[in-house]
């Protein structure tokens, strides 16, 4: 006999298409801990407002974050303010550590990141990233299968890409446990993908670390390999 629907799985792309980069990284938790894991974001976001003056509704979202592009905070704390102006850049990469500590410190999850480097390129190079996302779409099948469990899958967008659809529904539906398509989930609105981002962009820089993110480079092993069950980014052919 089956079991229960007792799996969640958020997850968010991160990468550089134009290099050809393809990544993908997400959260796993059991649907018995949901509230205890939103608690405790909930209570870090609170400290944020504390400490940064950033509103619990406000979006963290790391890209823009460390690029100081993210003017999240509507008091920022005065050793980022010079002369009148904001240190958005020095403050957004304090605050981007604060998340990761933040995931590290979260109970009852796991977490994990897939990529592919691609030789593909412009509109072609979604051949693989539906690739990518169908092999992963299978591991958790797989994964679930093993446990005679079911799983939902969350997401970050709005729907209008098919890629997540057609994923889904190339499993049999006679033996699949991911059940449904995507959950699609706007990151202004959700948790759950805003953590998901702060797995996928740290994997990314993991995997292609440059000097423009030389800042970053351990991150991943600092904060995230621990929560991993298989330890590095997994590619996915």
């Amino acid at each position: 006999m089956a079991g229960p629907i007792s799996h969640m799985f958020y997850a968010d792309d991160s990468g550089n298409l134009e290099e050809g980069w393809i990544v993908y990284g997400w959260v796993e938790l059991a649907v018995e801990h949901w509230d205890a894991v939103l608690t405790h974001w909930l209570t870090f976001r609170k400290r944020l407002v504390a400490d940064y003056g950033i509103p619990t509704a406000e979006e963290l979202h790391l890209t823009a974050l460390v690029n100081g592009r993210g003017h999240v905070s509507t008091a920022p704390p005065s050793r980022f303010v010079r002369q009148g102006e904001t240190l958005w850049k020095p403050l957004g990469r304090e605050v981007a550590v604060r998340c990761l500590e933040a995931v590290r410190e979260c109970p009852h999850i796991e977490i994990g990141v897939c990529f592919r480097r691609s030789s593909l390129r412009n509109k072609n190079i979604n051949l693989d990233r539906e690739a990518v996302y169908s092999s992963l779409v299978a591991l958790w099948d797989s994964q679930l299968h093993r446990s005679r469990e079911y799983g939902i899958v969350g997401m970050d967008g709005d729907g209008s890409d098919p890629i997540y659809y057609n994923a889904h529904r190339a499993l049999s539906l006679s033996t699949r446990r991911i059940i449904e398509d995507p959950m699609f989930h706007s990151s202004r609105r959700s948790q759950w993908t805003q953590i998901a981002d702060i797995v996928a962009w740290s994997g990314f820089t993991h995997l292609n670390p440059h000097a423009g993110n030389e800042f970053a480079w351990t991150w991943y092993d600092d904060y995230l390999r621990d929560l991993n069950p298989l330890g590095d980014p997994i590619e996915l052919a």
